[in-house]
């Protein structure tokens, strides 16, 4: 078995995809890849149990498969080992770090939840917390008693914690005393109540 290239590259899912080239195969059976997290290769795990079958042919040939047991930081070494009739071989390791970002999870339902702390004192901070379902955008709205607009907050789809310093929108502080706010979209219209106390 004559090879021209053994990769490992990661793919748009944070996966890694291994691609190998054989440029002749003659009498042989087919195929194992191993991984490790160093380049120890009798430490390293077999990620193929059922043996890839090779085709036998004088022509070059692809062959791919993809590891999804992998985390995001972390640099994985893989061998490939080339098995026919009477022996084996292994090539590598090939090395590749999984770089990107943990995919954010969205809500599945818009929601509006607690206040906290709720009493809070004059002068201090809460904290709103927020769900948008993916897809949805909308707005947090506090007011006053009297109904008048105290602030408002775009919020977009993922979960939000808001926090309120209990001022209005142009920096005034807000007197004690009850307040409400609502948050609208296009799925959801709930409001609830929160206190300043002095």
């Amino acid at each position: 078995m004559e090879l021209s290239s053994f990769t490992a590259t990661v793919n748009a899912v944070n996966n890694v995809e291994l691609t190998w080239v054989s440029q002749s195969e003659h009498h042989m059976n087919g195929y194992r890849v191993y991984r490790n997290t160093s380049d120890q290769q009798d430490s390293s795990i077999l990620i193929t149990p059922i043996l890839i079958p090779a085709t036998n042919t004088s022509t070059a040939q692809t062959y791919s498969i993809t590891d999804n047991s992998v985390e995001i930081g972390d640099t994985y070494y893989y061998w490939l080992e080339a098995v026919d009739y009477l022996s084996s071989g292994f090539h590598g390791p090939v090395s590749v770090t999984v770089e990107g970002s943990v995919p954010q999870v969205l809500p599945e339902i818009t929601s509006l939840k607690n206040a906290y702390p709720n009493p809070f004192k004059l002068g201090s901070s809460t904290t709103i917390e927020v769900d948008v379902k993916a897809g949805e955008t909308g707005t947090l709205s506090i007011y006053n008693l009297s109904g008048q607009l105290v602030r408002s907050f775009t919020v977009n789809e993922g979960a939000h914690s808001l926090g309120w310093n209990g001022r209005d929108s142009k920096g005034a502080v807000c007197g004690s005393g009850i307040y409400f706010y609502k948050l609208s979209t296009a799925s959801c219209n709930q409001s609830r109540k929160m206190v300043i106390i002095k």
